[in-house]
This record gives structure tokens, sequence and C-alpha cells, in this order.
């Protein structure tokens, strides 16, 4: 049975089934060390922003590896090898904040860093092959918010922007390995931003953010609602419809 890794603030632990009691659940987490959990050592210092897990052997019987992302030395992304319980650098790492972090289906991991430091939001996307890190993104007119691995290995991005590599993009676009393109017309309103996606076993797609229509659908939402939106990606015809709407503000975490 493959182990997974669950991450308490700045803490990275094994998980075994274990039942938290509203004590514990709040101890600080430099203190944290359940029963049933084990502590990386020599976790590296430092604040995660972001997570994804990377599976070496598929189907077989190794640990996934964990992903870290954010304030983590001065490459900023590092990796728990849980086969030798030792964390190893991934190339010469980013030399930039990483904020976002998504594992493609090929193994691939996809980072999405600052363009400075204290900068201005995600605008520097790069791919991590098994051994060196590549840019796949020259410029973004605005920043990215959210990353999404698709089955057949596009890259669903979205944020606040109006372009990626010159191609009108409106806040959604998709990279299918070798070039960007628009995704569903992308969505617009007045403080435009995508902030999060979820994938329904049916292949829909769930966007989270605040926007006021979707490729045209109207998301009947007013000024500081949060709304999500369905891309309908199967069965044919391809379409958006409203999911829902909030009117507490609060972000939306679909599932």
């Amino acid at each position: 049975m493959k182990e997974l890794l669950v991450v308490v603030g700045r803490c990275l632990l094994p998980f075994a089934a274990v039942t938290l009691s509203p004590t514990t659940a709040q101890s600080p987490c430099s203190n944290l060390v359940l029963p049933g959990f084990v502590q990386p050592d020599s976790a590296p210092v430092g604040v995660y922003y972001a997570l994804t897990t990377v599976d070496p052997d598929g189907a077989g019987p190794l640990p996934e590896n964990l992903v870290v992302g954010g304030y983590v030395g001065t490459d900023h992304v590092r990796m728990f090898d849980a086969s030798t319980s030792e964390w190893v650098a991934m190339g010469a790492g980013i030399n930039r904040l990483v904020r976002l972090l998504v594992t493609m289906p090929n193994g691939d991991v996809i980072a999405g860093a600052e363009g400075s430091v204290g900068g201005n939001g995600v605008v520097d996307l790069r791919r991590w092959n098994g051994t060196t890190w590549t840019s796949i993104n020259t410029s973004i007119a605005g920043q990215v918010r959210a990353m999404h691995a698709l089955p057949n290995g596009d890259l669903l991005v979205g944020g606040t922007f109006a372009s990626i590599d010159g191609v009108p993009a409106n806040n959604l676009a998709i990279w299918d390995g070798s070039s960007w393109s628009s995704f569903g017309g992308g969505v617009s309103g007045t403080n435009v931003r995508v902030t999060e996606f979820a994938a329904l076993q049916n292949g829909d797609i769930v966007v989270g953010g605040e926007f006021s229509s979707a490729g045209g659908v109207a998301a009947n939402n007013i000024r500081n609602r949060r709304v999500r939106h369905i891309w309908k990606g199967a069965p044919s015809p391809r379409s958006w419809r409203d999911a829902t709407t909030r009117r507490d503000g609060r972000a939306l975490c679909a599932a």
C-alpha cells in the first residue's frame, strides 16, 4: 500500500491513520509529531506554499515522493525521496519563489514561480522532466493563480491575465506541451480572478474564482460573490454551465 504524506504548516509527516483530538489539532506545528507519524529527517527550513507528489514507478511498490515549493533554501523547490528518506535537490532548482506545483500524467512537475523577489505574482512556469527545469512560457500579461493537469497531458492555468506568450487568453489558458491557446473563451467581469480547479469523474472541470461570465455564459453573480462554473468537457458538446454561487464571500474549493 502506498504511503501518504501530510503537511501541517511547516511539518512534513508520512500519514498513518490517526485521529486528531481538538486539543492536539491546535498544537503548534513545530512541536507536532503524533502517534503513527514520523517526521522526515532534515526537512528543509522554510515556508512551503505549494506541494505535489510524484510516483517514481507508477503502479509499482515504491512510495510517492513529496515535492515542496516556496521559501526552501536558495533553490526554492526540493523533493523528499520516500524510498531513501532523504531530501534531494531537483537539478539547479528555481531561482524565484515557487507558489504553485502540479504533477502531470507523465510524471513531469510544473512549477509556477514569481517573476522577482517580493514579486509580481506567478509569471514564470517551468517543467521538471526528472532531470532539468525548462521554461514553458516567455511572458504573461498578468499572473497565474491556479494550475490543473488534464488527463490527456495538457496543462490548464487560470488567474488574472490577458494573454500568455502573446496569445489572448482572457484569464484561462491551456498548454498542450508545445504551445498556448485560450480555453473555453475564458472568463470575464470586474476584478476577475480564477483561483482553483477541480475535475469531476465525468470529465467536467470546475472553475472557481470571481467572474461574471464564462465563455459568454452569465455566472449569475454580483460584486463580491465567489462563483464556480463547470466546463462540460465530456460528452460533447463542450460548453459552460453555472454550478453555484456563494453569498458569504468565501473562496470555493470544489470537490
